[in-house]
């Protein structure tokens, strides 16, 4: 349950394939929803055709309080809010705000479920995404490295070169 009156980022589960309708639904209605998409660009023989893809499948994030959280369970094709047991955990601002520089940066970027010396904590220095910090859990190639963003559980794979990364002490 929300037991505060501020609003906070909250992941709301969704119907398959239906993260862009549910975010046009919540705006309808008033609410900040945001649905992190990937553009890919696909080539054909004689046309070229451009495809957003939603970043983390069945999840969109919408920006709520306490009295909103009914009109989201009744928007159409919501199955529910992300949950950790019988918690109803936020999203930090900041993790929001990371996912929306990551598509907006045009990346190569493939998600994982679960980069010099693993482990390491590691801040990107140069470009778009100046300050995004995450612990370093493979390399790829040499130029790849994992960002984690602890609330959701998720990996994002970025390719950056390494002269771009630089070791931090911790993830703020």
């Amino acid at each position: 349950m929300i037991k505060t009156k501020e609003k906070r980022w909250y992941a709301v589960y969704t119907k398959y394939k239906s993260e862009k309708l549910v975010a046009e639904h919540l705006q309808a209605k008033n609410i900040e929803a945001f649905t992190p998409l990937l553009k890919k660009v696909k080539r054909y023989q004689k046309k070229t055709k451009t495809h957003f893809y939603p970043l983390i499948n069945n999840y969109t994030f919408v920006k709520i309080n306490e009295k909103e959280r009914k009109k989201v369970l009744e928007t159409k094709n919501v199955l529910g809010f992300l949950k950790i047991g019988s918690d109803l955990p936020h999203i930090p601002k900041e993790e929001i705000n990371t996912l929306k520089r990551v598509v907006g940066e045009n990346l190569e970027i493939d998600l994982f479920n679960s980069p010099d010396k693993i482990g390491e904590e590691v801040e990107i220095i140069q470009g778009a995404l100046t300050g995004m910090k995450g612990q370093l859990v493979s390399v790829f190639n040499k130029s790849e490295f994992i960002i984690q963003l602890k609330q959701l559980g998720v990996h994002l794979k970025i390719g950056v070169h390494p002269r771009y990364l630089r070791k931090t002490l911790s993830i703020e």
